[in-house]
């Protein structure tokens, strides 16, 4: 197993893609932190200044824009080896298939989460940044690092494992994007026109319910998780079958 996870860790490492998707997300953390959260407070929402929630919601708000960014990371390591037909010598190189689905599930849990504290850490001091450009100072902030710390790590590491078993499930590169980007926006907005307050009980909506600023009446931060979890591990289970039994001689 471990080698295995190292096999798909040089992967992660040796394309491109990876780092060019990395640089991309710090661009947008500055531009939302730095910029439409810091430097523009002044003009464009003052009463941020007098909030003792800023900087935390800053971090939530970073993470809950950018997880889907790097979340294609995700959908290119998987999607990658099927274009390109390599996956048959992964899974020649492996003993199971298993491995070779875990290994993948583990490296990029590894990524989801590292993105995600540096996101968030970066977040508040970019604002702080933003905000000193302008000569002002913010009221003293109240954060509360055990409810804050794992809703930002649970709501990047969820996204990210939605991301990866859809493109499992999928395979084909372009549907797994396009299921990726129209699922949280596109589909899980219409159903909510019909479910209305249960359609918080959708996969990316309850990921959203764990990273919002504040809890919703009707489902708390840790239900939120709850059901995000259950529909991760769920389709999981779909996506690790499919694995097992697809092109299986």
């Amino acid at each position: 197993m471990l080698s295995t996870a190292k096999a798909e860790l040089r992967k992660l490492l040796t394309v491109r893609s990876t780092y060019l998707i990395a640089l991309i997300v710090l661009g947008f953390d500055f531009l939302i932190s730095w910029w439409a959260k810091g430097y523009s407070v002044a003009t464009n929402n003052p009463a941020a200044l007098h909030s003792a929630t800023t900087l935390s919601d800053a971090a939530l708000t970073a993470v809950d824009a950018l997880n889907l960014l790097y979340a294609i990371i995700a959908v290119l390591l998987v999607t990658h080896e099927y274009r390109y037909n390599t996956i048959m010598y992964t899974l020649t190189a492996s003993k199971s298939r298993t491995r070779v689905f875990f290994a993948k599930l583990c490296v990029l849990s590894v990524l989801a989460i590292v993105f995600g504290a540096v996101v968030a850490t970066l977040a508040p001091l970019l604002v702080r940044w933003g905000i000193a450009a302008h000569h002002l100072h913010l009221v003293p902030q109240s954060i509360v690092y055990s409810s804050i710390v794992w809703r930002l790590l649970f709501g990047s590491w969820g996204t990210v494992m939605l991301a990866t078993i859809i493109a499992f499930i999928v395979r084909n590169q372009v549907g797994s994007f396009a299921v990726v980007f129209l699922l949280p926006s596109t589909v899980e907005n219409l159903l909510r026109l019909w479910l209305r307050k249960k359609a918080l009980y959708l996969p990316f909506s309850s990921i959203n319910a764990v990273t919002g600023s504040t809890p919703d009446q009707s489902l708390s931060f840790t239900h939120a998780a709850l059901v995000a979890l259950a529909w991760i591990v769920g389709s999981a289970i779909v996506a690790w079958v499919l694995f097992l039994r697809r092109d299986a001689n």
